[in-house]
């Protein structure tokens, strides 16, 4: 039999660390270290003890929370469905859609329509009233409750006609805006949707690991700043580089169309850097890669130098995808 206890701890801690996702929405730099922080327990901790409860990775919960959020907002009329995205931590609407519909079965639009027809349904049911005795000017049906004859404003058959008409009504309107998402989702993009899986820093080093997350970061604000380019999170990939997941099971998991991935090696006084641009998409298959070498020494001072040009390069490379053969 199971412990009342137990399970309150559990449920308590669940809903903590809800809470917990929920207030860091805005923080694009909110990752799994701080989550398992905030939360008392090492990362592997947590994977393993959300695993076990939820049955979820740290990344499924993570976007579980923002999906419920979600819903909540849209059901609210809190905002746009595109703002609403962006309110719940996702940085690209058409990856929103594509996870909300996975997760509920229904498109943002098509549940927030569906919710309105409810509502008018339900406000569109007959008031009835209550009358003494009968009366020749009735022109309902008059219906023998015991010391009442109560009399429905609309006879049944009107309330089923009603009732079919604003079903199919509905039914209408979320086959036409399933339509026109999935025509809209097979036209060509002027954008690609692109992650920064966490870079490496070997051999292991606590003195110099923070040069590995600073050049992920900078790579990170570099790529935003290009319009064709739109970047995941570090709440979107955080715990990912920890499942051991091959790179086509992390492009399905994040939805994106290439990723970006990379190690930094020191090699005597010299830091050797290699990243690589993989598509994902229809296909995986290798778009650009690139090898730098810097003293340890200019290190500091040839970042920005080198995030300028790692940019332009895969800027460039994502590009030529969409040009004109």
């Amino acid at each position: 039999m199971q412990n009342p206890g137990k399970e309150s701890q559990d449920e308590q801690f669940i809903r903590r660390l809800y809470d917990i996702i929920v207030e860091h929405f805005h923080n694009d730099q909110f990752n799994v270290e701080q989550l398992s922080s905030e939360i008392g327990l090492s990362r592997s901790q947590l994977y393993r003890r959300l695993k076990q409860l939820k049955g979820l990775t740290i990344s499924q919960f993570v976007r579980q929370v923002r999906l419920e959020e979600a819903k909540k907002l849209l059901l609210d009329n809190a905002a746009g469905i595109s703002e609403v995205a962006y309110q719940v931590g996702f940085n690209s609407p058409a990856y929103f859609h594509k996870c909300f519909h996975d997760y509920f079965g229904l498109t943002p639009g098509e549940m927030i329509r569906l919710s309105e027809v409810n509502r008018e349904i339900l406000a569109e049911q007959p008031v009835f009233s209550s009358q003494s005795g009968g009366g020749d000017q009735n022109d309902g049906e008059d219906r023998d409750t015991g010391n009442h004859k109560v009399r429905s404003n609309s006879p049944p058959s009107a309330l089923n006609e009603n009732w079919l008409r604003a079903t199919l009504f509905s039914l209408v309107i979320i086959l036409a805006i399933s339509f026109f998402f999935e025509l809209w989702q097979s036209a060509p993009k002027d954008h690609h949707t692109i992650a920064i899986l966490p870079l490496t820093y070997l051999p292991k080093s606590p003195e110099k690991d923070f040069w590995a997350i600073s050049l992920q970061e900078a790579l990170r604000s570099e790529l935003e700043q290009t319009p064709a380019i739109r970047m995941l999170s570090n709440a979107s990939t955080m715990g990912i580089s920890e499942r051991n997941m091959l790179l086509p099971e992390i492009a399905r998991e994040l939805e994106v169309d290439a990723i970006v991935e990379g190690t930094l090696l020191e090699i005597a006084d010299s830091v050797w850097v290699r990243i690589n641009l993989i598509a994902t998409h229809p296909e995986e298959k290798p778009l650009w890669s690139g090898e730098y070498k810097r003293s340890v020494d200019q290190w500091p001072a040839a970042q920005d130098t080198l995030i300028v040009k790692l940019g332009q390069e895969i800027s460039n490379t994502l590009s030529a995808l969409h040009a004109p053969e």
